[in-house]
């Protein structure tokens, strides 16, 4: 969920995810000069307590296929590059988890 004073995310008010695996709450909101206030679980997030990590260098690749009716063929070319060597992104359908997994420092960008 989130609000905006009008469609730019320049304009961005206030925002907030609820994590149904984990069960937590993610949220934010506008304070001056432009900088955000961030919570974690109702804790605010203190930006010294953010871990800088840059993860590995191995390559990941996203197979795009969410068909129920291509399952196999999506599942084949994973297998293939995992025997590759290659480590497939196991992102969600849903873009905001992808993101908490950047926040939880479960994936880089």
């Amino acid at each position: 969920m989130a609000l905006s004073a009008s469609e730019s995310l320049k304009d961005l008010v206030l925002g907030a995810v609820y994590t149904f695996d984990q069960g937590e709450v993610f949220s934010a909101f506008s304070v001056a000069g432009g900088a955000f206030l961030a919570f974690h679980n109702h804790e605010v997030i203190q930006p010294f307590s953010v871990a800088s990590t840059k993860g590995d260098s191995r390559k990941r690749i996203l197979v795009i296929g969410y068909s129920n009716s291509h399952r196999l063929e999506k599942g084949e070319v994973e297998q293939a590059l995992y025997d590759a060597k290659l480590k497939v992104y196991d992102g969600c359908r849903a873009s905001g988890m992808d993101i908490i997994n950047l926040l939880r420092n479960s994936t880089d960008a």
